[in-house]
C-alpha cells in the first residue's frame, strides 16, 4: 500500500489582456492567450495526496470542505492525472490562499 503526496506552490497572477473563452471548455484551453503579472508575497500551497485508503477524491479549500461543482473540477483533472501516472487511487487536495478566494487575482489557476 503506497501513498505518494506533493505539495506545490504558486503564485496568483492578474491579466493585463485576457482571453476571452475557451476554445475546448473540458480541458479549459483558452481561445487565445492573455498577458499577465505574477504577484509577489501573495501565493496559494496546494498538497495532493494519493492512497489506496481513500473511498474518494476530496476537496479542502482554505479549511473548507468543498463538494458538488468545484470537486467535479478537481476530479476532472485528477483523472486526467491518473490516466497519465496509471494510477487509479483517489486523491485528497489540500489547498490554502494566503489572500482572499475569489477576490479576482486568479486564485484557483494558482491551485491548479
Amino acid at each position: 500500500m503506497q501513498t505518494r503526496k506533493a505539495t506545490a506552490i504558486a503564485n496568483p497572477n492578474i491579466a493585463f489582456i485576457k482571453y476571452w473563452g475557451n476554445v475546448d471548455n473540458k480541458l479549459r484551453i483558452p481561445t487565445t492567450g492573455s498577458i499577465s503579472m505574477n504577484l509577489a508575497g501573495l501565493e496559494t500551497r496546494t498538497t495532493v495526496e494519493f492512497s489506496p485508503t481513500y473511498d474518494k477524491d476530496r476537496l479542502v479549500l482554505n479549511e473548507e470542505n468543498i463538494i458538488e461543482e468545484g470537486l467535479v473540477r478537481v476530479s476532472h483533472l485528477l483523472d486526467r492525472v491518473r490516466k497519465k501516472a496509471k494510477v487509479n487511487d483517489y486523491a485528497h487536495v489540500m489547498s490554502e490562499n494566503n489572500f482572499p478566494t475569489g477576490s479576482g487575482i486568479a486564485s484557483s489557476a494558482s491551485a491548479f
